[in-house]
């Protein structure tokens, strides 16, 4: 049930996107600070999807504002070329949605772009690797709930869309997806990405290996 709940953060995405081309800076801030659609146990980022208790708006803005994991690469990644902005997305996402700096001559058109393209390349990028590498800290320590976090990063690359064969999805699946027959990597017209194939073996195998309490066997398909 949780996961179906991460799943619809990618129409946070959208509706967020949609309302900086639509001038509406202060609701597109709003959506972005305070989740509009995934309800998750509260406690936000650290509590299992599974927990019993009262849920909360899962936002993108807990995404962004995350500190990565040192075993996230692609996390540690954006540290390394952009030094000083310890949470590059989180401001990164604020001067697009609001107009600010580098974005204060940028069209509406323009910021939606950046807006929507970080918050997918970017913070649920990252967000998923990290939900995955705590999986297998999880499952090292014998708990239960390793299998949640990993459900989590899976929901974060997919999203809600991604779930209907004639849609591209908004999340980074969606990307394969969308650029598959400029590369000649579709499955058929219309398909699925060959590279989204291949994703979710390794998705699937690295699940297997949690609930198998395989955890090295899950930390290999992060990596590969």
């Amino acid at each position: 049930e949780r996961y179906l709940e991460y799943l619809k953060v990618d129409l946070d995405v959208r509706v967020i996107g949609t309302l900086v081309e639509m001038g509406g800076e202060s609701a597109a801030y709003n959506a972005y600070q305070w989740g509009m659609h995934s309800a998750i146990s509260i406690g936000g980022n650290s509590a299992p999807m599974g927990s019993e208790g009262a849920l909360d708006l899962f936002s993108m803005e807990s995404a962004a504002a995350m500190s990565y994991l040192p075993e996230n690469t692609v996390g540690q990644s954006f540290l390394t070329y952009f030094p000083g902005t310890p949470n590059f997305a989180q401001t990164h996402l604020l001067k697009a949605l609001t107009g600010q700096d580098e974005f204060a001559t940028a069209t509406l058109t323009q910021r939606r772009i950046i807006s929507e393209a970080t918050m997918v390349m970017v913070t649920m990028h990252a967000y998923a690797i990290d939900s995955m590498y705590r999986a297998v800290e999880v499952c090292t320590t014998g708990r239960a709930e390793s299998d949640t976090f990993w459900d989590r990063g899976v929901a974060s690359l997919s999203g809600w869309a991604q779930e209907d064969d004639h849609a591209n999805g908004f999340l980074l699946m969606g990307v394969a997806r969308y650029l598959c027959e400029d590369d000649g990597a579709c499955d058929g017209p219309g398909d699925t990405s060959q590279v989204n194939d291949l994703l979710m073996e390794a998705l699937i195998e690295g699940r297997s290996s949690l609930m198998n309490e395989e955890c090295d066997g899950a930390k290999v398909q992060i990596v590969e």
